[in-house]
Parts: C-alpha cells; sequence; structure tokens
C-alpha cells in the first residue's frame, strides 16, 4: 500500500480530504489497535480532532502520523516515524524517539505568545524530540521560568522572555565588595546549549605533557577507575586540569590563583591535537616533606599529608597573619592542609576566611566528537518583575555553551532593564569550534564581574561582525587558546590568561562600569557609572590587534598586573585612537608589583611591535623598555 506524500516537517500541512486516507484513527479503539492493523507496511495514520489517549505507545518508523487542526495525542508515547501537522498543538505530554522529521515545530508542544506564561515545557520537548536535529520557534513572546537544554539545531523567529522577580533571590552582604549581591535560587532558568555524547574521564598519568606539546602520548588511554580502554577518536577535545598552580593572583585577599587547564582538540586519527598545550602538567614531587604545625610555610611549597601532596596558596605557620585594607590584621597560625580554608577574626570581631592550600591533583576529560549544530535567531530578552528602581547586581548566568562544534547566528542576548546588573549573558566553557555571528549582546553591568561575552576553557572561539556594549567587559575570559575576533562592536575586551588572541577590524571603547567607594565602606552601588578604562587587557601570550578604531579609553592595552604573564609576540598595528582626553592614552606593558609574590617570575614579551597608531592627540608609552625582556620593534610613536 502506497504511502502517502507527506507536508513539510515545520508546519505547512497538506490538505487532504479525510476519505483518501486507508487508515484512520476514529476506525479503531485504540491508537496501539491501529499500529497492529498498519503492520510493517509504510503508511500515514490520520489523527482526526479530538483527544486521544497514547499514553506508553510506540509508534513505529514506518507510520506518518497525520494530524487534522484541532487532533492531540494525550500522554507520554515513543514516536519514530514522520509526524504531518501544522503550527498548532499536537501533543500533551512527553514525547520521545527518533523522528523522522528534519524539523520539530515548537507550535506543536503548546506554545503561549503572551511574553508572561512559562514555556519552558514545551520548549524542552521540542528540543528533547528534536536532538542533532532541527527546532523551530514561530514569531512571538515566550517566557521561560525553567532552564532550557538545547540538544541541535534552532531556527527562532521569536523572543524568549526571562522575567526576574528578585524577591525569590537571597540577597548577601560582602565584605570584599562592601556591597549587596542577588543570588538566585538553585534552579533558577537558564539556557544550556549541551554535548549529546557523554564525557569519559581518563587515568591523569597517562597525559604528563609538556608546554608546547602537539601530540597526546596515547591515542587508547585508560578510562580512570577502570581497565577499560577508550580510543580517542578525531574531532574529540581533549581537557586537562591541575590544582598545581600557574600563578598566584595579585587580588583581593591575595589567596587567589590560577589552577593549569585548557582544551585542545584531537585533529589526527595518531593522536595531533591543536591548539599546542599551554601548560606543563607534571606528576606531583616526590620528595615533598612532610607538613609540621612548626614551619613557616609561603605560598609555593609543597608538603606531604594523609598520603597526599598538597601546595601552599597563601603563607602560614605560628606566626602566619593576613592585614585586611579595612578590618586590619588577623591572625592565620599553623593551617592544616586538608582543611585548607581557615577562619580569620579581626580585631573588631568581623570574621573572614583564607585558604592557605591546595591538594595536588591532576584530571584528563575526553569529549567524544559532537555534530555541528547551528542556532540561528535565538533572541533573549530580560525584564526586572515589578521593579522598585533600585539597582541590583545579580549574580547569574543567562545562557551556557558546553557544547563543540556549534555556531550562533543572529543571536541576541539583551537587558531591557536599567536596573538589573547582570553577571554574565553568554558562557562558552569547556568547549571547542564555537562561532558567533552578528550576535548582539547588553546589559552585564555588574561591577567586578559583569560579562556581556566571557569564554573560560575553550579554544578556536570566533566572534564575526558582532556587538558587545553597555556593560563592564564586552568579552572575557580565562584560560583560553585561539580566540579571534572580527569585526564588530565591542566595550573593553580582556583575557585573564590567553594563548593566540586576534582581535582585528573591529571598534572598541575603553568603557566600563564603575561603582563609587567599591570595595570601601563607603561602596554606593546607585552612583554606578561608566567610565573610561583600558580599551584591552591581557594575561598569556600572543596578543595581536590591527586595524581597530579605538575610543573613550584611559590607555589602550595593558597587561594585567593581578597576573603579570604577558609573553610572546604581543603587536598593535594600523589603529585609529580617538579619545575624548587623548594625552592620557597609554600604551604599556604588564606593571609587576614588587611587593607581591606571585610564586612564579612573570613571563614578558620577547617581541612588542607597535606601528602605524593614528591619533587625535599624543599617545605615550610607559614601563616598555623598562622592563627585562622587552623589544619594541618598529614603533613609529
Amino acid at each position: 500500500m502506497a504511502k502517502l506524500k507527506m507536508g513539510s516537517s515545520i508546519g505547512k500541512k497538506q490538505i487532504l480530504e479525510e476519505s483518501n486516507f486507508v487508515y484512520n484513527l476514529s476506525n479503531y479503539n485504540s491508537l496501539a489497535d491501529a499500529i497492529i492493523a498498519i503492520g510493517g507496511e509504510d503508511a500515514t495514520l490520520y489523527i482526526p480532532r479530538g483527544r486521544w489517549d497514547v499514553d506508553g505507545v510506540v509508534i513505529p518508523s514506518n507510520i506518518t502520523l497525520y494530524f487534522d487542526r484541532g487532533a492531540m495525542l494525550v500522554g507520554d508515547c515513543t514516536i519514530n516515524g514522520y509526524i504531518d501537522a501544522g503550527a498548532w498543538q499536537i501533543f500533551s505530554g512527553a514525547i520521545t524517539g527518533d523522528v523522522k522529521n528534519d524539523t520539530v515545530n515548537a507550535m506543536w508542544f503548546g506554545l503561549v505568545d503572551d511574553g508572561i506564561t512559562d514555556n519552558s515545557t514545551a520548549l524542552n520537548s521540542a528540543f528533547n524530540l528534536a536532538v542533532d536535529k532541527t527546532v523551530f520557534i514561530p514569531k512571538g513572546r515566550y517566557a521561560y521560568n525553567k532552564s532550557l537544554y538545547i540538544k541541535g539545531n534552532v531556527i527562532c523567529d521569536g523572543v524568549l522572555v526571562l522575567n526576574i522577580d528578585t524577591s525569590t533571590y537571597t540577597k548577601k552582604f560582602s565584605t570584599m565588595s562592601f556591597l549587596y549581591t542577588y543570588y538566585p535560587p538553585s534552579d533558577y532558568p537558564r539556557v544550556y546549549i549541551l554535548r549529546t555524547q557523554p564525557a569519559i574521564s581518563l587515568e591523569p598519568s597517562d597525559f604528563y605533557l609538556s608546554e608546547n606539546a602537539t601530540r597526546l602520548p596515547k591515542i587508547y588511554a585508560t578510562k580512570l577507575g577502570t581497565s577499560d580502554v577508550v580510543q580517542l577518536m578525531e574531532g574529540g577535545d581533549i581537557k586537562l586540569y591541575s590544582t598545581d598552580y600557574m600563578s598566584s593572583r595579585n587580588n583581593n585577599k591575595g589567596d587567589e590563583f590560577y589552577d593549569k587547564t585548557e582544551i585542545s582538540s584531537i585533529v589526527s586519527a595518531t593522536g595531533q591535537i591543536y591548539p599546542e598545550i599551554m601548560f606543563t602538567y607534571n606528576a606531583p614531587p616526590a620528595n615533598a616533606q612532610a607538613w609540621s604545625d612548626t614551619t613557616e610555610y609561603i605560598k609555593g611549597d609543597y608538603v606531604s599529608y594523609g598520603g597526599d601532596i598538597y601546595i601552599a596558596t597563601y603563607p602560614s605557620g605560628p606566626s602566619a597573619t593576613y592585614t585586611h585594607p579595612t578590618f586590619g590584621v588577623a591572625s592565620i597560625g599553623a593551617v592544616i592542609p586538608s582543611d585548607k580554608v581557615t577562619s580569620l577574626t579581626y580585631s573588631n570581631g568581623i570574621t573572614d576566611s583564607i585558604q592557605c592550600w591546595n591538594k595536588l591533583e591532576t584530571s584528563v576529560t575526553y569529549y567524544p566528537p559532537e555534530k555541528p549544530i547551528s542556532i540561528n535567531g535565538l533572541n533573549i530578552e530580560i525584564y526586572e518583575v515589578n521593579s522598585d528602581g533600585i539597582n541590583k547586581r545579580i549574580y547569574n548566568t543567562v545562557a551556557s555553551c558546553s557544547r563543540s562544534n556549534v555556531t550562533l547566528t543572529n543571536c541576541s542576548i539583551t537587558s531591557k532593564s536599567p536596573t538589573l546588573m547582570i553577571a554574565t549573558l553568554l558562557s562558552i566553557a569547556s568547549c571547542s569550534h564555537v562561532t558567533l555571528d552578528r550576535c548582539k549582546f547588553s546589559g552585564a553591568t555588574y561591577h567586578g564581574l559583569g560579562y556581556n561575552i566571557v569564554h573560560s576553557v575553550a579554544s578556536i572561539i570566533n566572534i564575526n561582525d558582532c556587538e558587545s556594549i553597555n556593560c563592564r567587559d564586552g568579552i572575557a575570559g580565562r584560560m583560553n587558546k585561539n580566540i579571534t575576533i572580527s569585526g564588530g562592536r565591542f566595550d573593553r575586551i580582556d583575557d585573564h590568561y590567553a594563548r593566540n588572541y586576534s582581535i582585528k577590524d573591529a571598534y572598541v571603547t575603553g568603557r566600563t562600569t564603575s561603582i563609587p567607594g567599591c570595595r570601601t565602606p563607603l561602596a554606593d552601588i546607585q552612583q554606578a557609572e561608566f567610565v573610561n578604562s583600558n580599551a584591552f587587557s591581557f594575561s598569556g601570550s600572543n596578543i595581536h590587534i590591527k586595524n581597530c578604531h579605538i575610543s573613550e579609553c584611559s590607555c589602550i592595552l595593558t597587561g594585567r598586573s593581578d597576573v603579570p604573564h604577558l609573553y610572546g609576540n604581543i603587536s598593535i598595528v594600523d589603529c585609529n585612537v580617538e579619545n575624548a582626553n587623548p594625552s592620557v592614552c597609554v600604551i604599556y606593558g604588564p606593571y609587576v608589583s614588587s611587593s607581591f609574590d606571585f610564586v612564579y617570575p612573570p613571563r614578558l614579551a620577547t617581541n612588542l611591535l607597535i606601528r602605524d597608531i593614528k591619533s587625535i592627540g599624543s599617545i605615550l608609552t610607559k614601563d616598555l623598555n623598562s622592563l627585562e625582556g622587552i623589544t619594541t620593534v618598529d614603533s613609529d610613536i
């Protein structure tokens, strides 16, 4: 029996007379009976108007379901065939299976276009049915109150609306910033772009690698905790992590540290990787001395305790102290390594804590290859519910991508509330090969964070003709490799540690957020403002800025002083600089504090190229030749 011609997969349904269908669900007691009657032949089953109970039914791949307007399947079922339906609701329940449609219309699950009603269940139902396929979201405004989990392609003609009710958030005061921060509930809604293949933990001892390594020592690796052997496939990713940190950080209490971590792609069947390894990953030192409560330890010291090796992240010992800029001196004392964090009490009774030890651990994670997916037109607007007009720092992330091989085109995340100071709009983490094309971001004004786009432990990220403004940082990150920004408009671009970072043909300002008195008891969040800062701030190696228009900055490029490793080749060429106060526009290398122990000596640039800088006013250079290892080449200023 011939199968009837199917309609469009996104809802342009063919018009057929009911009498044309050989199989009509109304002729059977149940959908299960209809399936038995059809058997193994390719056939179309007509679903007439009405509600049909299908709970627990499995619809095989040889059956096409043809829905009349007003027809609905009620209950949880599995569909492995084709769905032929218009742009209206046809399901009430969880639908699983491997449908033959290339595209699933989210309207099939009952979207409500009012910007208020929660559409989380409907949207997730569509995403779950279209793993590695395409979900179509039609025009409209669709609110979501729970997290969304994207697992395939998305074509979005509508707008997703995130309504934030800060009354459900926890308000906490910080003695670090002297400000209140609003922390969302644990189940607050976030849009996740997820891998579909499970991560695999590998035996770390198989992967002790040196800086600049381009090949894995093993392509058949041992799965952690088992005797299983995993073949590492071309197209997968390998992520390395070690608590044997690469630097201490001159920030806050100075007990912060940058653990070694990075991700690279496997690009050949023999284990060649790209980009190259950024750090050296070693076995724990075998000669570490046993910890003693009478010994004074400094940052970077190794000790053995309880069968494990620890590294000191802050001085500890009988006479060790910490001095707070506001609260004065507090005793640290001898800290047992396994305790890691110890409590502090200042003379005024204020309590605090400080981390003194890090247990040495290395982990290696393998991510199997993922199919490339594209997300087109996904637009998210953020509003504050019942706004009282008071500025609030919101510690949340709106969307995150942890999947490799993703392209986002014509997408946007924008805050429509001037009082919501959001921490992060889009996070790209633990993945590679992510591209943003013609996307727009606005509203991460959280002072101290405030990242419109943040990439962390990511590699091969391409940002093309995007706009990222009205924020503390237009683009920021940590532990990234091979980042390319081409064209577009951005507020401040910053990376705590990056390797092979290129910005070209972009319009960049140094505008960033500021709160008067921040980090002092005089902090006043209601006086928050935008000020001129550095347009580019980096730690890492091989940073290149070319053919950019730079404005509203206090300096063009600064090496980060909190982790002052800025090495390799650094270049700024063919740029235009326009400032309200151009005489203070400064280009300079990393400023190294002589009073702070970074543990490891800062690494400085071997070649610094500054050429063809056109400026309205004068350009000053600072701290270039005064730093050992800096060489200025072909400088015209």
